[in-house]
């Protein structure tokens, strides 16, 4: 039932989307931005199969303790 309400509501905002980036934008925003909802979609799909996805916020803070870091050496 999950899975259904998911392809119901991105069908639909995709197809209004469309003829909203379609007067209005460029490729590329059209490429980006359809792109970003297919892996939006993709990740609401598995996590309705129960899909464990990791988080983003370790690589986040490991990436952000480097920086700090490397500035304190200075």
């Amino acid at each position: 039932m999950v899975i259904i309400i998911i392809l119901v509501l991105f069908v639909s905002i995709s197809i209004y989307n469309w003829f909203t980036l379609l007067k209005s934008s460029g490729t590329l925003e059209r490429i980006v931005y359809f792109s970003l909802t297919f892996i939006s979609f993709v990740i609401l799909i598995l996590h309705s199969f129960d899909v464990k996805i990791p988080s983003p916020t370790n690589g986040i803070k490991f990436v952000i303790e480097s920086f700090f870091e490397s500035i304190k050496e200075y």
